[in-house]
């Protein structure tokens, strides 16, 4: 296929090209932008329920189709007695329930086969998940290697064209935290020890039959838990608005949950009841919207991350929010100005450039507020590893291609395979990586809540503000 022409977009007019749904303004500087396709879709197949005490709910959910569930769940949820919650519900309805909860910080590969066995041995028929985003994606897993019966390595694939048709048992999502909004989501994303790699299981029939919002189950998330989930919504959010795939349906469910994060997180973070009840359903909308809009390179980037080093998902992904954001900046106006209406940022008569960088400022704060550092630490993140991570971009979601010997051979010479909106060059995902061991400032952030997590001790060196 021909090259897209560039321009240099310092001479007037700006041009009109048509990006995701809207007519999109680039300005600024020459940068690629990733062209719409003709016809969008919208899944959102899940029922959701919520309200303070809607988990007594689940039993009579689960009692319409299944009869044997299988309680996937963490040991924290299990010490807090919060799974007595579900079980109760279950049992109220004469179900027979068993609990698998050796679910781990990081959901994987070996986690999903050990719930599996377990659940054969039950004799399980469908699967209830419990906890925060690792225990809603490892009960995906099991649900959905339960029906087919195979290996996960398997049925890795996507979802696209030659994706296998995934069967999976009825899964019933459960959330503890507002962040993954794992309930509504149709991937599982899968820490495969032994390659070294993250794998997805995901498709169009792997959606949860009922996703259940209880905001009381939220009452007792430690602050630094409530921080790092509350991060990775107000990500999918952002990113669902930067993609080229966003619709009007997409941005009203992004910005409106964008609006309520901005606005209650930290409150969140502090404990109010009412804050967390509203963060909750935003998690939600903010991964329905990014889970048909799709995310960018902000989650391309830390997962990553995550496959090579031991490093918290929500400290990773707020690390390379804002980097990400300035990236996209230039190429996505008119989806940061949307952005700075939602947030109330935005003054009559103001330019685009303005209001958007109102939006990366306002985010700044925010993460420092509710303690998200600011860069990776060196002790964290190996620098000289850099380059792998890059190919690691550019590689599809096989195992094969993230062997380090075959990342060697993997063609960096295009873009990054991604729908974020402006698209990345090698040597820009190498810059981003690099920003991330850097950091980036704050003028004028409030002090951090009390029991958020520590920054990463060291200042990042003075950076022009956004």
């Amino acid at each position: 296929m021909p090259r897209r022409k560039t321009r240099s977009l310092i001479e007037p007019p700006p041009r009109s090209r048509k990006v995701g749904w809207f007519d999109q303004r680039v300005q600024g500087g020459i940068v690629e932008v990733l062209a719409a396709p003709d016809v969008f879709t919208f899944h959102a197949p899940t029922k959701v329920l919520h309200g303070r005490g809607a988990i007594a709910r689940l039993g009579d959910e689960v009692a319409t189709e299944c009869r044997r569930p299988l309680l996937v769940t963490d040991p924290g949820i299990v010490a807090s007695g919060l799974h007595r919650r579900a079980i109760d519900s279950l049992e109220r309805r004469g179900l027979a329930v068993a609990i698998f909860d050796r679910v781990t910080h990081m959901a994987t590969v070996r986690s999903v086969s050990e719930g599996v066995a377990a659940g054969r041995a039950h004799g399980f028929d469908c699967v209830v998940g419990l906890g925060g985003g690792s225990a809603l994606a490892v009960a995906r897993g099991v649900a959905i290697v339960g029906a087919e019966e195979r290996p996960v390595r398997e049925l890795v694939g996507g979802w696209g064209a030659e994706a296998p048709s995934l069967r999976m048992l009825p899964l019933f999502s459960v959330p503890t935290t507002a962040g993954s909004g794992s309930e509504v989501s149709p991937s599982a994303p899968l820490l495969d020890d032994e390659l070294g790699a993250k794998l997805t299981l995901s498709g169009p029939g792997t959606f949860s039959r009922v996703a259940i919002l209880d905001p009381d189950l939220l009452a007792s998330l430690p602050t630094r838990q409530a921080a790092l989930s509350g991060v990775d919504a107000l990500t999918h959010a952002i990113e669902a608005c930067c993609t080229n795939l966003a619709t009007p349906i997409t941005d009203a469910l992004a910005l409106a949950a964008m609006g309520i994060l901005v606005r209650d997180l930290a409150a969140a973070v502090r404990g109010d009841a009412d804050a967390r009840a509203r963060c909750l359903v935003a998690s939600t909308m903010a991964n329905q919207a990014c889970g048909n809009a799709k995310l960018g390179l902000v989650h391309g980037l830390a997962r990553n991350v995550q496959t090579l080093f031991v490093v918290p998902y929500g400290v990773t992904i707020g690390v390379f929010l804002v980097p990400v954001m300035e990236f996209n900046r230039p190429a996505a106006l008119p989806a940061f100005a949307r952005m700075a209406d939602a947030m109330g940022l935005s003054r009559p008569g103001e330019p685009e450039s303005s209001r958007a960088a109102a939006v990366v400022r306002a985010v700044k704060r925010l993460l420092a507020e509710i303690g998200i550092p600011r860069r990776l630490g060196s002790d964290e993140v190996d620098r000289s590893r850099i380059d792998e991570l890059a190919r690691m971009v550019f590689a599809r979601n096989t195992p094969a291609q993230l062997d380090r010997a075959a990342l060697a051979s993997v063609d960096v010479g295009g873009f990054a395979p991604s729908p974020n909106i402006r698209r990345a060059r090698y040597a820009d995902v190498v810059a981003l990586y690099e920003r991330s061991l850097v950091g980036w400032t704050v003028e004028g952030a409030p002090p951090p809540v009390e029991g958020a997590p520590p920054p990463v001790e060291g200042a990042p060196p003075p950076q022009t503000p956004a």
